[in-house]
């Protein structure tokens, strides 16, 4: 299929600026859309402005709230990767919002479907120094909780390449809890394709799951330990044999 991207958005408040790392979500547009409105106050008037470059902004235009909310979507697909949208109060509120577009590049993984690539792409978007531990492996694993399972064995999903790894890169600044803690509230608000995110958090593996993205324990023994140095992302569930052991999706 080769190298596509992927439009998201990020949304920031002022109190946080954009050349501080955070944890901010990258957003479709819809999701962008909702958030800006709930940031936003709820009645008047509001400004908006583009940047067109590095300190150079358009003109601030005010209009009714009801309208310019209305035109948010459309002002959201005019950004170019990396501009900045602001809106704001022109009362005088010191209450306003900045959205950034940003492409994410979606790279082919031998063996992965589609949603597999996506999660890893956004992970490594997100966190650029993260390190990719394989997508695809024809292998067998213990129990999963939530999984299926078979003859007391079951297949890892990784076997229809529809799971990935990302492993932390402390010497870059890039911890697990951080990816752990970021892949969850990314799922939890469907902005990734997941069904399962298995990490760490304060030491501890952990594993969250809808209904809910509750992190609970993780106690899977045959894999105990080695969540607390990778995250791994389930993109969807299968049963049976897979394919690569000469079964059928």
């Amino acid at each position: 299929m080769g190298e596509r991207t992927l439009r998201r958005y990020q949304v920031r408040m002022p109190q946080k600026p954009w050349d501080v790392p955070g944890p901010d979500l990258l957003r479709t547009r819809a999701s962008a859309v909702v958030q800006v409105t709930e940031l936003l106050p709820r009645a008047g008037r509001l400004a908006v402005r583009k940047r067109r470059g590095p300190g150079a902004w358009s003109d601030w235009r005010v209009a009714v709230r009801a309208e310019l909310l209305e035109e948010l979507p459309s002002l959201l697909v005019s950004l170019d990767g990396g501009q900045l949208l602001q809106l704001a109060a022109p009362s005088g509120s010191p209450i306003d919002v900045a959205v950034r577009a940003e492409e994410v590049k979606v790279v082919d993984l031998p063996g992965a479907t589609a949603r597999a690539e996506v999660c890893s792409a956004l992970v490594h978007h997100r966190f650029p120094s993260v390190r990719h531990a394989g997508a695809f492996a024809c292998k067998q694993y213990g129990s999963v909780p939530g999984a299926p399972v078979i003859g007391g064995r079951g297949w890892s999903m990784h076997a229809w390449g529809d799971a990935t790894d990302e492993t932390e890169n402390p010497a870059a600044g890039v911890a697990n809890d951080d990816v752990t803690d970021w892949s969850v509230r990314m799922a939890r608000e469907d902005l990734m394709p997941a069904v399962q995110v298995i990490g760490s958090l304060a030491g501890a593996e952990v594993v969250a799951a809808p209904p809910g993205w509750r992190l609970g324990p993780y106690d899977d023994t045959p894999a105990v330990g080695t969540h607390l140095w990778h995250v791994h992302i389930t993109c969807a569930w299968h049963t049976g044999v897979p394919p690569c052991a000469g079964g059928n999706r």
